[in-house]
């Protein structure tokens, strides 16, 4: 049995926004949060990083206004200067990942405040998520502090997952590779220092036990998720889909292998004469064919600011995340605010549920996509009863719901 975790002084490290600050902003709402370190803050109400967020629309969402009091330490200048030079000497992929992942650990573990968070009288938990951990685990092991690994996806597993699938889509250049050997190396470091292992999925969960990482470690908590107030989420459908007014099928999110790209795509051709139009709006990790190029149902946008999302969640009838391997897939979750049903697979987390808010597909193909869509497309019905009950589904992701069930993970 496990020592019961203290509710007292964590300390989040974390790169990125990742979740919006949820964990951080719980544990500071329950007056836990020591402290917040963090790459890059930008406070809209100071000159600088106003003017940063407002010309760089994609570092916008780095502040949370509930955060402000003392409780976060971040190293924008140094962020800033870091990313000019990884982009002045030309270092992208894997590399640039490794690079970011490494500066960041010696930022933290570099910092006094650190080093006398670590050492407070009262045992400090710091939990950091996965790949950009090592270096702080192992100083805060020296402090005899409790480790927490927030694992962000399903690991060495799923990346042989999307290797087999990129060798099957070679046709659509996909940008991708594995990762170097170091970087499973040092995560399967980070895994042996952690106390605790959190993953979001039933599925990476059984991911991780196939790699190696000790079950007992690891402990499921599903993503927390703040809903927006949506202006008049109900969905209106047609009595029956036409040309006029044809199904519209969102894909928000990394256009990539990894996500179901290829299937979808392909899903898109078999339905380029039916009354249905495909959205992709997201980061672009493969290329069009000439066919596709030229098939009018598909819509290629590309990356959009967060706060434009909004529009094509309210402006399509269905959100599909065909993925081959998520860690969660927060989507579904804003999706669902929006009244959109969601389409997904088994890989990721246990958001949908059959028949009821979404539709869940056995396998990743673009044949099951393609005839889930025809059902969907003939039958409007379906879609419309699937939305009466998405919001009801949201309510179990808030904070408040979710936060006793995390407390309760660490403690057993």
């Amino acid at each position: 049995m496990n020592s019961p975790v203290k509710m007292q002084d964590w300390i989040c490290c974390q790169l990125g926004a990742r979740e919006h600050y949820v964990i951080p902003r719980v544990l500071h709402e329950q007056k836990y949060l020591r402290r917040l370190y963090t790459d890059t803050w930008l406070d809209p109400k100071q000159i600088i990083p106003g003017l940063l967020s407002r010309c760089l629309p994609r570092l916008a969402g780095r502040y949370d206004k509930s955060l402000v009091d003392s409780k976060v330490i971040s190293f924008t200048r140094s962020a800033i200067i870091f990313e000019l030079f990884q982009q002045l000497f030309k270092r992208q992929g894997w590399k640039r990942i490794y690079n970011r992942n490494h500066w960041f650990q010696k930022k933290v573990t570099n910092c006094k405040q650190f080093k006398l968070d670590c050492s407070s009288k009262n045992k400090s938990i710091v939990i950091c998520y996965s790949y950009a951990a090592l270096d702080i685990f192992r100083l805060s092991k020296e402090k005899n502090c409790m480790t927490i690994l927030a694992q962000i996806d399903a690991g060495p597993v799923e990346e042989d997952i999307v290797a087999d699938a990129v060798s099957r889509y070679l046709y659509l250049q996909p940008d991708w590779s594995r990762a170097p050997e170091k970087y499973w190396n040092n995560w399967k470091d980070e895994c042996q220092l952690a106390d605790r292992i959190i993953v979001n999925s039933q599925w990476s969960r059984k991911a991780l036990v196939q790699a190696g990482v000790a079950e007992k470690k690891i402990a499921v908590v599903p993503l927390m998720y703040e809903r927006k107030e949506v202006q008049n989420p109900v969905r209106n459908y047609p009595v029956r889909f036409t040309r006029e007014k044809p199904l519209k099928v969102l894909f928000l999110g990394s256009l990539i292998i990894r996500k179901g790209i290829a299937e979808m795509l392909s899903a898109a051709q078999t339905m380029k004469n039916d009354p249905v139009e495909f959205w992709f709006v997201g980061d672009k990790g493969v290329s069009l064919t000439k066919e596709m190029e030229q098939n009018k149902n598909i819509h290629w946008i590309g990356p959009v600011p967060r706060t434009e999302t909004q529009k094509y969640y309210q402006m399509c009838d269905v959100f599909i995340l065909p993925t081959l391997s998520d860690g969660f897939g927060l989507t579904q979750l804003e999706a669902m605010s929006y009244g959109l049903p969601v389409i997904a697979s088994n890989n990721c987390g246990e958001v949908v549920q059959d028949g009821i808010n979404g539709i869940l597909i056995p396998e990743v193909t673009s044949e099951v996509i393609t005839n889930t869509l025809t059902d969907c497309m003939e039958n409007p019905e379906i879609l419309r009863n699937l939305s009466s009950n998405t919001l009801k589904r949201i309510k179990d992701f808030i904070p408040e719901n979710l936060y006793p069930h995390f407390i309760y993970s660490m403690n057993r």
